[in-house]
């Protein structure tokens, strides 16, 4: 269930919002390296990515958030932009959009906290970059939602809804597992956040008036 790009823009401008500062910040990174599809890690270091040995080591916390708005190639950009797109502008709808943003923000940075846990007890710590760990947390929030609250949407969108979004979480967590280039840490750390935001919120949720 996807909502028209038109009714979208004008219905729920926090999902674009957060999609054009990921994709400026793609770009001018871009511009920077000389490298449109794939600007690297020493740029991706540069420019705010969450990396143990500088947000634990040098108490850089502000990576947490930074990193959340940072995306290692132009595929890797699209398909966050893509499933934010898909799930957000919904939530928006359904949540208002302050609720929205501070569960994108905060449950992405359980994310992003969750990630840096994990790489800081590796022996050798990767970096870590994206929107997936926040669109995870959207994801567990929104399933969460359609679970307790039957009386939203039409019950045959609730069920296409729940389907879709568990065969999402599912996928890409089995892909997180079997490659070691994905970020599985701050996927379940958003998606368990979202989760537990979904239990907190549901029950006062009404469809916003936009």
């Amino acid at each position: 269930m996807e909502i028209p790009t038109v009714i979208a823009l004008r219905t729920s401008p926090v999902t674009f919002i957060l999609m054009a500062m990921s994709v400026a910040v793609y770009l001018l990174m871009a511009l920077q390296s000389g490298d449109l599809m794939s600007p690297g890690g020493r740029n991706l270091v540069a420019w705010g990515a969450n990396f143990a040995p500088l947000t634990l080591g040098r108490g850089e916390l502000w990576r947490l958030f930074t990193s959340m708005f940072l995306h290692g190639s132009l595929m890797h950009l699209a398909i966050n932009m893509y499933s934010l797109y898909s799930v957000g502008s919904m939530v928006e709808i359904l949540c208002g959009r302050k609720k929205y943003l501070a569960i994108y923000l905060l449950c992405g940075l359980a994310g992003s906290a969750a990630s840096v846990i994990f790489n800081a007890m590796r022996k050798y710590p990767g970096i870590s970059i994206g929107a997936s760990g926040a669109i995870f947390a959207i994801y567990g929030f929104f399933l969460m939602l359609m679970w307790l609250r039957k009386d939203l949407i039409h019950p045959s969108a609730r069920r296409q809804i729940l389907q879709s979004g568990a065969f999402f979480i599912a996928i890409n967590l089995f892909l997180g597992f079997m490659s070691s280039g994905i970020d599985n840490a701050a996927h379940l750390g958003g998606l368990v956040s979202g989760v537990f935001a979904g239990l907190l919120l549901a029950r006062g949720v009404r469809p916003a008036q936009h």
